[in-house]
């Protein structure tokens, strides 16, 4: 297998999953043992009718969304005809390039591209900046190609780009990258692959400058065995973490990092479990850091569970590893948002393809106290997993992709809206695709949909396929 196709791999595992057929059933087995919040009376946005955003005949995916204020980011893939990029300064009601025109190209001619990635966290940046990395074959003076990674610049809001190749490396794959920025600094983070022995090595670089010039890339973690890394940035600190849970920080605006520290020491393989952290989500806001992942739980009936660790002061101390899922089963593709001292945290119930949702808030120590698990989604349904997503930690977004009736192979994108810090939620999830047919927001990748917001205001993007087609869409409320 690729390195470069691990995530895949990943979710065909998950789709082994067997499913309850019934939200009443899943009720009834979990609410003796687990406090589980009822959806509440929050008013749900309005969402205006989504558009088509890469509008032509190429094969679009992987959408990525950022946004500041009102200005609105989207960029998305399309393979060999690479990164494409649009822009709204209006929150999605105008877009430069318009939709009657091809979208701006971010990347170099020649090699195919993937996994467009904007910083997607709490951030402090002027106005106009707006910051893409991907990855990218560059054909090597041996004629291989061999993915490398890319970051485009723009400090006017988009009109024009500064494209930088970040990597250098002529034998190893560089693979899911992930950008922050605070300021005028930039930080990038990627994964160094091996295919022959699938260890690596986790790599950042940064600028100073809005990303007219980078540092040389730091390899704070020189061994672990995954791909996914996340980073984060508040004020002169930035924040990393990669697969195996391994933790990194700088205090300086990027000039030094700290030695990798891992936060979750997996228990020794057995004949019959391999124990591993995997799929790392990052949040924070200041000195408070939340590293949420999943691992394999080794409680009886449990199979995989989400976990969390929290730190107050940038990392340098850590409080006890939280089970924030137990003791629901099977738990996957856990996400983190975080504005102020509130940390909002949904995940995927594999067992009922429930989407879930919990928060803590006034957090004040490295032991927060999690508040009761809401289950946003109907289970009974395939759904895909959860992007959550704040601006101020009082207006909250999450989506996903579900099936709109059992058996159907027809996605709708979904959200959840919670005005309150996370205390009540819409009523009933949020159809902001309406399409009748085809796969929207569908359970493929992280990649395929993104979400971002202002406020009350909540931007997405989404991947939608149908017959053999495949578009990037976008809706805002």
């Amino acid at each position: 297998m690729p390195i470069s196709d691990a995530r895949f791999f990943e979710n065909d595992t998950k789709k082994k999953i067997l499913l309850f057929s019934s939200f009443t059933l899943a009720l009834i087995l979990l609410s003796n043992s687990f406090p589980i919040s009822v959806v509440g009376a929050t008013t749900s946005p309005v969402f205006g009718s989504a558009i088509n955003l890469s509008n032509d005949l190429g094969i679009a995916k992987d959408a990525a969304i950022s946004n500041n204020g009102q200005n609105v980011y989207v960029a998305w893939t399309e393979g060999s005809k690479g990164i494409l990029f649009r822009m709204s300064p209006d929150g999605g009601a105008t877009w430069v390039p318009p939709t009657s025109k091809p979208a701006l190209k971010l990347g170099p001619n020649g090699g195919v591209a993937q996994f467009p990635v904007m910083f997607t966290q709490f951030q402090n940046v002027s106005k106009g900046d707006v910051y893409v990395t991907w990855a990218q074959t560059v054909t090597q003076l041996n004629g291989s190609k061999i993915l490398q990674i890319f970051v485009a610049a723009s400090t006017n809001n988009g009109t024009s780009f500064t494209r930088t190749l970040l990597s250098h490396n002529s034998t190893h794959s560089q693979i899911t990258p992930a950008i922050a920025a605070s300021g005028n600094d930039v930080y990038v983070a990627w994964f160094s692959g091996n295919t022959a022995t699938l260890n690596g090595s986790d790599y950042v670089t940064s600028s100073k400058d809005n990303g007219a010039t980078w540092g040389a890339p730091v390899d704070v973690v020189p061994s672990e065995r995954g791909g996914e890394v996340q980073i984060v940035a508040s004020g002169s600190n930035a924040y990393f973490v990669g697969d195996g849970i391994f933790f990194s920080a700088t205090y300086n605006n990027g000039n030094s990092w700290t030695h990798s520290y891992q936060l979750y020491v997996a228990p020794p393989r057995t004949s019959t479990s391999f124990y591993y952290g995997r799929e790392p989500w990052i949040a924070a806001n200041g000195s408070n850091v939340y590293v949420t992942w999943e691992a394999n739980s080794t409680m009886a009936g449990i199979s995989y569970h989400d976990q969390s660790e929290t730190s107050i002061d940038g990392g340098l101390t850590w409080g006890a590893i939280q089970n924030v899922t137990d003791p629901l089963k099977d738990n996957w593709e856990p996400e983190n948002a975080a504005y102020g001292s509130n940390v909002f945290l949904t995940f995927h119930s594999l067992k009922n393809q429930g989407i879930y949702v919990t928060s803590a808030t006034g957090v004040s120590s490295n032991t927060p106290t999690w508040g009761a698990t809401t289950l946003l989604s109907p289970t009974g349904l395939k759904s895909s997993f959860g992007h959550i997503f704040t601006s101020d930690g009082v207006n909250v977004f999450v989506m996903w992709g579900q099936q709109i009736s059992s058996g159907s192979s027809t996605w709708n994108a979904y959200v959840s809206y919670s005005a309150d810090s996370g205390s009540s939620w819409s009523s009933s999830p949020i159809d902001i695709s309406n399409n009748a047919v085809g796969v929207a927001a569908g359970n493929n990748d992280v990649t395929l949909f993104g979400l971002s917001s202002n406020g009350a205001h909540c931007f997405a993007a989404w991947t939608y396929t149908n017959a053999g087609l495949s578009q990037i869409y976008f809706a805002a409320s």
